[in-house]
């Protein structure tokens, strides 16, 4: 966002312009981002901004961000917007980088343990006022950025067990940096997540891996089972004429009456 002179002069006059970062890290170790920009309603104006939010989402298509309007009670400017999947992904996110390094470190990095992954976030953040084509030229702009309200803002729903945040909440796990000015500490943070949630959302599939199985296993049985029980009965039904067969051979056997000659009769 660039800005013009006569925003300038209004900082110089009230020091009403601040901007915030906040990484909101999920249960499944994924990351929303949201960067915004507002400067007080009385000195608002979109001629003040670059571009308006559309512009600004249109221009920035092929980083997967989404630009829409911002306003408070007091306040009024744009938020932008993007989700990374794992936390890792914000290494190969441009705009992060620290753009004062030829060759950045990766702003987020990954230890594992036997039962945890400790992630440890360490980077200078890019401020609003830090880069020479954020305000025009002259003396005034100079002056202006050193008035500047620059937030950065992580929220953390697992243990964290190092941190430089000047203002932490460890109850709800909100840690924040501020700055007066572009210059400031670089951002220092390191969390613990058990080996559950740091696969990230790989972990999620495995349920319905299981259910698939056990869907699979019924289907293959059930064509089994109505074969089995077809032979059954087959074999309990008695052949075509077996019955015949088994009365011919009873009547075969059956004793017969004999006549019986007295001995009188046969001399």
């Amino acid at each position: 966002m660039r800005l013009t002179l006569i925003l300038c002069a209004a900082l110089l006059l009230t020091g009403c312009l601040f901007t915030e970062y906040v990484f909101t890290v999920n249960e499944d170790n994924s990351v929303d981002m949201s960067y915004t920009t507002a400067i007080s309603k009385e000195y608002y104006s979109e001629e003040l901004f670059s571009s308006s939010p559309e512009e600004d989402s249109l221009q920035n298509v092929e980083y997967g961000i989404t630009t829409k309007a911002f306003e408070d009670e007091t306040t009024k400017g744009t938020t932008r917007e993007k989700h990374f999947d794992l936390i890792t992904d914000l290494n190969e996110f441009p705009l992060l980088a620290d753009s004062t390094q030829s060759a950045p470190k990766p702003m987020v990095t990954e230890e594992k343990k036997a039962d945890h992954s400790l992630f440890t976030i360490s980077y200078k953040p890019t401020l609003l006022g830090g880069k020479s084509e954020d305000f025009e030229q002259g003396e005034t702009a100079e002056m202006a950025a050193k008035m500047l309200k620059n937030k950065v803002t992580w929220k953390v729903p697992f243990e964290v067990v190092n941190t430089n945040a000047k203002v932490r909440d460890d109850s709800l796990g909100v840690y924040t940096w501020e700055y007066t000015g572009a210059e400031g500490d670089s951002i220092y943070l390191q969390y613990k997540v058990p080996n559950s949630a740091a696969a990230g959302k790989a972990s999620s599939i495995i349920p319905w891996i299981i259910v698939a199985l056990a869907v699979l296993s019924t289907l293959l049985w059930l064509p089994n089972r109505r074969k089995s029980r077809a032979q059954a009965a087959q074999q309990d039904t008695p052949e075509p004429g077996l019955h015949a067969q088994d009365d011919a051979q009873g009547e075969e056997h059956s004793p017969e009456e004999t006549k019986t000659t007295p001995p009188e009769e046969q001399q």
